[in-house]
């Protein structure tokens, strides 16, 4: 047992492997896949798209593989006049907004863990392309492009999906993220992340690297098989990335996490620097898988217990 510091953040994390079982023990969810390519009951299926909003984008434009549209249960939605007021302890905006849904397969039965390389860079390439159109609407100050899969994830539907959130406001975790950052280069004259990629480059938490990527079982990993993907470049937008390299270690991980813990619900997203914000940042992945579940230390306490060591996690995932 152990607490470990986060690399440059106050938090902490309680290392406890004695609460640990056998890799595949973690998972709780049971998530059975179809085996039929079409479901005629299925909104994502191609076929059915008059079960869904109006397209945005499709490619190609016939006989479509990757498809975007409005989300028809959004948070925010772009009709919606952008509007705010504020009193003394008071602060309202409109729900003005964009949630869209991008389906990354016309295909049922088709997972991240089955896909080509081909097919991950299309899905990167779509990524990029609606953060792009996103970014630069009018007020919209960052754009979330996540996944969620499994029930336990978050995922309504089976059918392989992801989601992108552009909002007027910036997320909790990145505006912390840019603090902590700005309070470590004051301190250490460089960029965090810079020195993280240096650091576990060669180290025991390493799982993948190729030219401009690393995946690496963070030393302070807050959840069992937690990972990060972090570009060796200082990058802190999007657009910068390699995507077909970014699509390559990607799909390495994802393989390897499914191979070793079998079929589990997670979440992924991929933090950016926000629009129209001068300060310093290092574009990063969180890969979080949902294999247990916080109770009164993780909620009331604030810190996260891990059930198994990074290091053990990476030595597992390079097989």
């Amino acid at each position: 047992m152990e607490v470990r510091d986060h690399y440059f953040s106050t938090e902490q994390v309680i290392i406890s492997e004695k609460r640990t079982l056998r890799p595949h023990d973690f998972v709780k969810e049971k998530i059975i896949l179809p085996a039929e390519k079409v479901d005629e009951n299925c909104p994502f299926c191609k076929g059915n798209e008059h079960m869904t909003p109006p397209t945005i984008v499709q490619v190609p434009r016939k006989n479509w593989r990757l498809r975007v549209f409005n989300n028809k249960f959004p948070l925010l939605e772009g009709g919606v006049k952008f509007t705010q007021k504020e009193n003394k302890l008071l602060k309202r905006m409109s729900g003005y907004g964009f949630h869209e849904v991008f389906v990354e397969t016309p295909y049922h039965n088709r997972q991240w863990q089955d896909f080509s390389k081909s097919e991950f860079v299309g899905v990167f390439r779509m990524y990029r392309e609606r953060y792009e159109d996103l970014i630069n609407r009018p007020n919209i100050q960052y754009v979330m492009l996540f996944k969620n899969y499994g029930k336990a994830g978050g995922a309504s539907l089976v059918h392989s999906h992801s989601q992108i959130l552009a909002t007027t406001f910036l997320p909790t975790r990145v505006m912390k993220d840019i603090s902590t950052i700005a309070d470590y280069t004051k301190k250490c004259f460089s960029c965090p992340f810079c020195d993280i990629v240096e650091k576990e480059q060669e180290g025991e938490r390493l799982v993948f690297e190729n030219k401009k990527f690393i995946t690496l079982s963070p030393f302070c990993a807050r959840y069992p098989f937690e990972l990060w993907v972090l570009p060796k470049d200082h990058l802190s937008d999007i657009s910068d990335i390699n995507i077909k390299l970014f699509a390559d270690i990607i799909e390495r991980t994802i393989k390897a996490m499914f191979r070793t813990i079998g079929n589990f619900p997670f979440n992924m997203f991929i933090h950016h620097l926000p629009n129209r914000l001068e300060a310093e940042f290092h574009l990063h992945v969180g890969i979080q898988p949902r294999l247990k579940t916080e109770a009164s230390v993780e909620l009331g306490y604030g810190t996260k217990v891990n059930t198994i060591r990074p290091e053990k996690v990476a030595k597992l995932l390079r097989g």
